[in-house]
């Protein structure tokens, strides 16, 4: 007795799906007819259906095909053995199977960095495919954040060996770091998958440092200058309207600056601050930038003593 094929492989096959039928023929070389007794599988994975059907004519053959239907991952194999009245019983094929995860996300997250308030993120994507050799229905894709957004190209289901595109834009609504997780609840054996999202929401504009101490200066003279930097975290012009101070001592501080009305996106432009005491002891005032942000006026306090 013979097999056409005497080993079968079925390689990446989505755990938990079944993969494609694979046959094998047993010949029966005899001119008496086979008696097979049972045909067996050493792995419960592998199913098997036959049309030998208990005996093999003279000369004749008969038609046996196998499936795998993975239950773990990575290697998954087995040996079909059939059992007759052959001197050579029992014969056997063997089975050699891998197992993947039947659907997949591209990545395990995305990450959008720093990202100005109130205003979108350039969209990042994902891929989501299906390794079954059957359509993948989607139940829901979320993104536990409002301020991740998602859209796709997967309309409801993903064809066999298919793929579809889920796309992320980040509008943050606050201040600081926020987290959110891309899920996609479907049909396969491996639902959900998911991927982490990250991103941190910053002030549409913003000044550095958040203060200035000015050491003890001669009434009626001026200090040397120190500089603040007005920061554009927009991607688009920050337009600016005016730099002011405020306080209880305006008149003791000015500027100068580079700012020239607005800043480019993404960039900066520096105010250089000097003090001039009008009289002694301690001297207080705020720096104010009104511009098109929405933070906007960005303040910071100023200090100094008079001597």
């Amino acid at each position: 007795m013979t097999f056409s094929a005497t080993t079968l492989a079925f390689w990446n096959i989505g755990e938990g799906s079944a993969s494609a039928a694979q046959t094998t023929k047993l010949i029966n070389n005899q001119s008496v007819a086979l008696n097979v007794a049972s045909i067996g599988m050493s792995n419960p994975d592998y199913a098997e259906t036959d049309n030998c059907v208990g005996t093999v004519p003279a000369r004749g053959t008969c038609t046996i095909t196998v499936t795998l239907t993975p239950s773990v991952l990575g290697t998954d194999n087995g040996t079909l053995t059939v059992t007759d009245n052959a001197s050579t019983s029992p014969q056997s094929v063997t089975l050699n199977g891998t197992s993947i995860l039947p659907v997949v996300l591209s990545g395990p997250s995305l990450g959008f960095g720093n990202v100005a308030q109130s205003t979108a993120s350039s969209p990042k994507t994902l891929t989501l495919s299906n390794r079954e050799t059957v359509a993948l229905t989607l139940r829901t894709i979320t993104t536990g954040n409002p301020d991740f957004a998602e859209s796709d190209t997967c309309n409801g289901s993903v064809a066999a060996k298919g793929s579809c595109v889920i796309t992320i834009t980040f509008t943050p609504s606050v201040i600081g770091a926020e987290t959110g997780t891309l899920t996609v609840n479907d049909t396969a054996s491996n639902t959900p998958q998911t991927a982490a999202l990250t991103g941190t929401g910053l002030s549409q504009a913003a000044l550095a440092p958040t203060s200035l101490t000015f050491a003890t200066q001669k009434a009626g003279t001026p200090s040397g200058q120190k500089a603040v930097t007005l920061t554009n975290n927009l991607t688009t012009a920050l337009a600016v309207s005016g730099i002011s101070f405020g306080g209880a001592d305006p008149g003791d501080f000015s500027e100068t600056d580079n700012c020239v009305g607005n800043v480019a996106a993404k960039s900066s432009c520096t105010i250089r601050v000097t003090f001039t005491p009008g009289a002694t002891g301690s001297r207080a005032g705020t720096l104010q930038v009104a511009d098109s942000a929405n933070n906007t006026p960005q303040t910071i306090p100023l200090a100094g003593t008079g001597d």
